[in-house]
């Protein structure tokens, strides 16, 4: 326990913890200094942060994210012409990570499926598609590895937090270096009792939340805490020592 932090809250002053982050070659980061100034621990973390004032609530969050696909952009261009970034940017083991907060804050201000939360979705859309097109041009070898995923859901009263499924199960989508691609699932399965009654790969509550256009594929759910050796295997680097998570 840090005494320290009953003073200075746990944003401020956090207990020390390990990191993907902190065990990788090199990571750049940008988004809201909530959570990002958390990790910034180690010479090779460079994080870039939007102002408290643009996290209200009240307001459109639009600025939120493409305030971060903007930077990233820039910073790509930048990496053109300048050869030290360049040279930082082409660093094995390193991490881009791209903290996308408006739609959090479109939920929380309009709640979910209004117009302007939908829209919100629409442009982060966008937006990764753009970055994504990005990163691919200046790299071009097909190296790299994305990780598209989200801390909670939300429920339709614009709050999260309790164990409702729509709060507690989130997306996980993995693609490029090193995954494996979609699996399509086994048709017409029998079922054990009769063998002539096909039975759904799904669970109940898988149901709820797989869309039907996905459903001939196979689904993997996994807990959060997985996601820290699933990245440091990619990247192959060492566990963050405090990872309770399993590969």
């Amino acid at each position: 326990e840090d005494v320290s932090a009953v003073m200075k809250g746990w944003k401020a002053n956090p207990v020390e913890f390990d990191s993907v982050f902190n065990q990788s070659a090199y990571t750049r980061g940008w988004g809201s200094p909530d959570i990002l100034d958390m990790f910034a621990t180690a010479p090779h973390i460079h994080m870039e942060c939007n102002t408290p004032e643009q996290e209200d609530f009240a307001q459109d969050a639009t600025s939120l994210y493409t305030w971060v696909f903007r930077r990233v952009e820039e910073m790509f261009a930048t990496a053109r012409v300048n050869a030290t970034l360049r040279k930082e940017l082409n660093t094995e083991r390193s991490v881009l990570f791209l903290r996308l907060l408006g739609i959090d804050t479109s939920g929380h201000g309009y709640k979910p499926y209004s117009k302007e939360y939908l829209d919100n979705i629409e442009l982060v859309d966008a937006g990764i598609a753009r970055v994504y097109r990005t990163i691919q041009e200046f790299y071009g070898d097909n190296r790299t590895a994305y990780l598209f995923t989200s801390d909670h859901g939300m429920s339709n009263k614009g709050n999260h937090g309790d164990g409702e499924l729509s709060n507690t199960q989130t997306p996980f989508i993995v693609w490029g270096a090193g995954i494996r691609g979609p699996q399509l699932q086994q048709q017409n399965v029998a079922s054990p009792v009769t063998s002539s009654t096909p039975v759904s790969p799904f669970s109940p509550v898988e149901l709820i939340s797989t869309p039907p256009h996905l459903r001939s594929y196979r689904r993997l759910d996994i807990n959060q805490a997985d996601m820290a050796p699933f990245m440091a295997s990619l990247l192959g680097i060492a566990y963050p020592m405090n990872s309770v998570g399993i590969l």
